[in-house]
């Protein structure tokens, strides 16, 4: 009887691998390769208005100088 336990906690284990790692840890790559993506996206539409002069993208807050 306590075999079949044993093995039963080995084979939870190894079916979830990631089960005690942590949110930043699971995620943390992905949040990471989002947040780049946003920022290569606002770098390109913020370049494209000031190349073409596109004034309704130049003043949106994010390109406002203070």
């Amino acid at each position: 009887m306590r075999k079949k336990n044993k093995k039963v906690e080995v084979l939870s284990e190894k079916q979830d691998p990631e089960a005690d790692k942590g949110f930043f840890s699971k995620y943390g790559p992905n949040m990471v390769l989002g947040v780049f993506i946003l920022y290569v996206v606002l770098l390109a539409i913020g370049t494209i208005a000031d190349i073409f002069k596109i004034q309704p993208i130049l003043d949106w807050w994010l390109w406002r100088t203070w």
